[in-house]
């Protein structure tokens, strides 16, 4: 996942260690707008076995199809009998003469989830600061109070090896979460003048993970991630 953001943060001096050292706190608000991800993935959805009986004058025929768990054997064909049926469907219509027959396909899934998130942060830490002249650098772990606002699109596209698509369909979920984190950074300070500077910093975050039910699927966000923060700095 990816995306942009805003932070606003006051820190203050508490202790000082040495003439060029000082420890500090800190708190602040952040915010990311849009953070999105992607996933695709394909393979043996499912298999189907489609029986056909006709009796006097009416003809059933009915499509099993059968989920990913169906063992395949050492021919390469699914062991149906141990599969699990999870949909049916039944037509009728007029037949020619009896019969009855059976055919087994093998059907293939894509599967595409979008997932996008707004994500809003308090946090408070510690700072521990090295004062080098114009150049200040600032080592500082925080914890972070997370509001997470997440929605997901699932899109899937069930087509045979010879390319008939059996079916299509779109499922959509969200979900909203408070979700507890940690981060650190890593912030390099370059002064301006007596009160401005440039504010750049690195950092990773830990933020717990936000998990919904779409479609068939269960979905997990984790919006961990590596940050990258450039802004200015004002002292008074």
């Amino acid at each position: 996942m990816d995306g942009w953001g805003f932070r606003l943060e006051a820190d203050y001096p508490l202790i000082d260690i040495a003439d060029w050292a000082k420890i500090g706190a800190f708190a602040g608000f952040r915010g990311f707008w849009d953070v999105k991800g992607r996933s695709a993935g394909g393979g043996a959805g499912v298999a189907t076995r489609t029986t056909t009986t006709t009796s006097g004058t009416a003809t059933k025929t009915t499509d099993y199809f059968y989920d990913v768990t169906a063992p395949l054997n050492l021919d390469g064909t699914l062991d149906f009998p141990n599969a699990e049926i999870f949909e049916g469907s039944v037509v009728r219509y007029t037949p020619s003469g009896d019969s009855s027959s059976h055919k087994r396909t093998a059907a293939f899934s894509i599967a595409k989830i979008e997932a996008e998130a707004d994500i809003y942060q308090t946090a408070i830490g510690a700072s521990l600061r090295f004062d080098t002249g114009r150049l200040a650098l600032s080592l500082r772990p925080s914890l972070l109070l997370n509001w997470i606002d997440a929605e997901a699109t699932r899109t899937e596209v069930l087509a045979t090896a010879a390319g008939k698509v059996k079916g299509a369909w779109t499922d959509k979920a969200d979900d909203c979460a408070f979700a507890l984190g940690a981060g650190l950074d890593l912030i390099a300070e370059c002064a301006l003048s007596d009160n401005w500077s440039l504010w750049v910093s690195g950092g990773y975050e830990w933020i717990g993970k936000v998990e919904f039910d779409i479609g068939p699927q269960k979905v997990e966000i984790d919006p961990s991630a590596w940050t990258a923060t450039v802004g200015v700095a004002f002292s008074f």
